[in-house]
């Protein structure tokens, strides 16, 4: 699950900046326009988490992550022999969600969650290193393929690449998973859906925590590379930068797995929260790059924490046999995050600058903080 992490969410996501600049360039576009791709898949991946949610409760995840891995090569195929942005925009909101909901964190954190009672915050931290993994890795082959391939061999490549490598390990590795019971016998003693989530105001709490939490950090990543390139920075200096987010979310995802078992995560998260602000309020001060690399490394540090510990709170407060529908009926809420890197391309395309939007979006995160209160006191295992 960790390698399949790296291929969605490290090509997916991670490198999504470096397609800004070729697609305005061949397709006459404005960043907005760009940026729509990927909000819109945002969107269209939390409508599916909706539905992938109840699946991996009740169904076996071969199957399901197998769909969605082949949804990942058909739409990375299809992106490279794409006439215009508009077919690009299809593709995005309608075949790379797939992949992004049954491939990604949400499906990997339930099956983990399930098999650890004890030690469950480390074991939620190890497997969100995948995505992290993602990001230190594609960025540089990606602007090395871009500058020696262009973008179009680049998507066929790493689409066929991932399913030729991935479909089979799927196959038998997610054949090892226990056998569960019927969808029917299990529905007959949990039957919990939206509206018995909905009366609880902590999945409210949680749903709008994180989505102002990933507005704030997807507004920053995906308009990483059009940043930089304004700063004179140079697609090898971007990759860097990608590379030392990731690369800082994997010491983050770790020190927060050291310390989640032991630690309220509600203190956990008000300090991840504070060390998140302090880095956007400073990237959108910077105007070099050694002090742009400072401040991608807190944010990395920040947001490595932020994955695994949505993990925790969710199964801590809802239960590891509830937790799949819960995190999936919060996702369509979370996915309105999305609207950041659309919003911080259109500001930069009226404005020319980034730096009041990403304030103004550290000041907005930082007033939500507080509803981190209303979410229950989590246990700690104070023999791990």
């Amino acid at each position: 699950m960790m390698t399949l992490q790296a291929f969605i969410v490290g090509i997916g996501m991670y490198s999504f900046t470096f397609w800004v600049e070729p697609w305005m360039a061949e397709f006459d576009a404005s960043r907005r326009d760009v940026m729509t791709a990927i909000t819109l898949m945002a969107y269209a991946s939390g409508l599916m988490s909706l539905f992938t949610g109840r699946w991996i409760d009740f169904y076996p995840a071969r199957y399901i992550v197998m769909a969605g891995m082949a949804c990942f090569t058909l739409a990375m195929v299809l992106v490279s022999i794409a006439p215009n942005l508009q077919t690009i925009w299809l593709i995005y909101a309608f075949i790379l969600p797939a992949a992004s909901a049954t491939c990604g964190p949400l499906v990997s954190m339930v099956l983990v969650t399930r098999g650890f009672n004890r030690r469950r915050g480390m074991a939620l931290s190890i497997v969100t290193l995948g995505t992290s993994i993602g990001g230190i890795f594609f960025p540089g082959l990606i602007a090395f393929m871009l500058a020696e391939l262009g973008w179009r061999p680049s998507f066929a490549i790493l689409g066929l690449s991932g399913g030729i490598l991935l479909l089979p390990l799927i196959w038998i590795i997610l054949g090892r998973e226990p056998a569960r019971e019927t969808a029917q016998a299990r529905s007959g003693q949990d039957g919990a859906g939206f509206r018995d989530f909905a009366s609880h105001r902590a999945f409210w709490a949680l749903a709008i925590i994180f989505l102002f939490t990933w507005l704030l950090f997807t507004s920053v990543q995906h308009n990483t590379k059009p940043f930089a390139s304004d700063l004179g920075i140079s697609i090898e200096g971007t990759a860097s930068f990608m590379s030392a987010l990731a690369l800082c979310m994997v010491i983050g995802k770790l020190l927060l797995g050291a310390l989640a078992d032991r630690v309220d995560n509600r203190h956990l998260f008000f300090a991840a929260s504070l060390l998140l602000v302090a880095g956007v309020v400073s990237l959108s001060l910077s105007s070099a790059y050694v002090p742009m690399l400072v401040s991608y490394v807190i944010i990395g540090t920040a947001a490595g924490c932020f994955l695994p510990l949505q993990g925790t709170l969710f199964a801590a407060t809802f239960g590891p046999e509830a937790m799949g529908r819960a995190m999936g009926m919060a996702a369509p809420i979370q996915s309105i995050s999305a609207v950041g890197a659309f919003l911080a391309g259109w500001y930069r395309d009226e404005m020319g600058t980034y730096t009041t939007f990403f304030q103004l979006t550290a000041l907005g995160f930082f007033l939500i903080i507080p509803l981190m209160l209303l979410i229950p006191r989590q246990s700690v295992d104070v023999s791990a």
